[in-house]
């Protein structure tokens, strides 16, 4: 009997610790989280909560209005360092937390601001917010920076390489003036060359927790150091399992890796959407975001995965915009994906990024003549890779080589042709507006008023420029009235 119950107390006494060390491991999540939110990287599972969370969190927590962040807005100093911007690459600042939409109450309390809501948290509650949220940031640096580490180093070698210069002499001269100049240009410089990379370079000067514009998760802004993350962000990227959209916005926000105006002569979208989308875990991006098409388009041609049937074939039924999917097909699609992705990241990092920072003037100037800012994915992939889109590798290049002549004659006048502006046509690059401008002018009007005014403007070019001069009530009575459909008094 003494037997039994001295093992009834140890096995109570087991369960305590069990459940006491189960409740230290438990994450406590931001008071913001829904009730609920899972984590997983099963692909299906991913899409379908996915979707579930954006409709419990749409409502509350989607920035539909602007804000007035002040100077009562809670700021947090942490201990990084932050070289990201124009404004501090030389002379590190640490980087602030700044939570926009939480003040302080004089009883010590939070106040809370949602899109039609307000609450009252405690200084614990806040205190969950603020770790989690460094935390969140540390994660996404160390990412990147392991990423990208070397990936300045790796273009002064391909830079010299392309010179025919032995490099430890070309990295000799890099940060040397160039001679004879009046004022101090570097070697560095003159080629356009990245300088070596710092873990500080990914570390934003203000990371804001805030409201982003509907759709969007995410914002940076070039050469400031300046990046907003949203709630609505924070809970995709704890689905998903890492920190992606975090890490899509630092890559925005180095200015070693994109600053305006160089900006403007590639697709800053794209790259920075490298690694995040390809990473495993990610079963999201590379399937169903509008960045990763030109990745798609490539990969059917060189690994012949066809995204489109795919669709077909698991996406069965739709009832009124609700899915039925083949969940078996799904996943064994999905699982074939991550052998593209394992590829296309070392790829990326190891060809692409060298080639395109050795030569960045080089790959501007291609993708304006192209009038295609992702020449040089297209470029580096045909180089490295054989087609295998008609049936395979061998049928696909026995096709190309008994047409080898006629595809060369093509591509010569192709080339000669590109950035030739057509009759009537735009330079798409320069006219690619963000996604949630596109939405919103698309749930603001309907199709048949979006091509009323896409007409008028089409069939009366002079508008196109008169309509920049207009004042924005001469703007709002031009566009309510071609919305209308009555002839406009205004722009002609």
């Amino acid at each position: 009997m003494k037997s039994q119950r001295k093992m009834l107390y140890i096995l109570f006494g087991a369960l305590l610790l069990l459940a006491n060390k189960q409740s230290a491991c438990a994450e406590e999540l931001p008071h913001y989280f829904p009730e609920g939110v899972i984590t997983t990287t099963d692909s299906f599972k991913q899409l379908q909560e996915y979707d579930r969370y954006l409709k419990a969190t749409r409502p509350r927590l989607n920035g539909n209005s602007p804000s007035i962040a002040g100077s009562d807005s809670i700021r947090v100093v942490t201990d990084l360092d932050s070289t990201s911007s124009a404004i501090n690459r030389d002379k590190p600042t640490k980087m602030v937390l700044v939570f926009d939409h939480y003040v302080r109450m004089n009883d010590g309390k939070i106040r809370v601001t949602y899109p039609g809501k307000q609450e009252v948290i405690t200084q614990e509650q806040f205190a969950v917010v603020a770790k989690d949220f460094e935390g969140l940031a540390k994660r996404a640096i160390a990412l990147n920076v392991a990423y990208y580490k070397d990936f300045a180093d790796l273009a002064v070698k391909s830079r010299a390489e392309k010179l025919g210069i032995p490099e430890k002499d070309f990295r000799q001269l890099l940060d040397k003036p160039i001679p004879g100049y009046k004022h101090k240009i570097t070697f560095r410089e003159l080629h356009s060359l990245p300088r070596p990379m710092r873990e500080s370079d990914f570390v934003p000067r203000e990371l804001h927790l805030g409201y982003t514009p509907q759709n969007v998760f995410g914002m940076a802004w070039l050469n400031t150091g300046v990046i907003y993350y949203s709630p609505q962000a924070r809970i995709r990227d704890y689905l998903v399992g890492s920190p992606g959209v975090l890490q899509h916005e630092m890559v925005h926000g180095n200015i070693n890796l994109q600053k305006f105006p160089a900006s403007v002569g590639f697709d800053v979208e794209l790259q920075a959407s490298f690694p995040e989308m390809l990473y495993p875990e990610n079963q999201l991006d590379l399937f169903f975001h509008s960045y990763s098409g030109v990745v798609r388009e490539l990969s059917r041609i060189y690994f012949g995965f066809n995204w489109k049937q795919v669709r077909k074939e698991v996406f069965q039924y739709d009832l009124g915009g609700n899915l039925v999917i083949d969940e078996e097909r799904y996943r064994a699609y999905f699982e074939k994906t991550q052998q593209i992705k394992a590829e296309l990241l070392k790829f990326y990092r190891e060809k692409v990024v060298p080639e395109f920072y050795s030569d960045t003037v080089y790959w501007s100037g291609m993708n304006e003549k192209r009038k295609d800012q992702n020449s040089i994915l297209r470029i580096v992939m045909a180089a490295y890779y054989d087609p295998t889109i008609l049936g395979g590798r061998e049928k696909t290049l026995k096709w190309l080589d008994a047409r080898r002549e006629l595809i060369l004659d093509m591509a010569r006048v192709a080339y000669r042709k590109s950035g030739t502006p057509t009759e009537g046509s735009t330079d798409s690059n320069k006219t690619r507006l963000p996604a949630f401008i596109q939405n919103n002018h698309q749930a603001l009007l309907t199709p048949q008023e979006i091509k009323r005014i896409e007409d008028y403007f089409r069939n009366n070019p002079a508008a196109r420029e008169q309509v920049l001069n207009l004042s924005v009530n001469e703007l709002i009575d031009l566009f309510l009235k071609l919305k209308r459909g009555t002839p406009p008094g205004g722009a002609r």
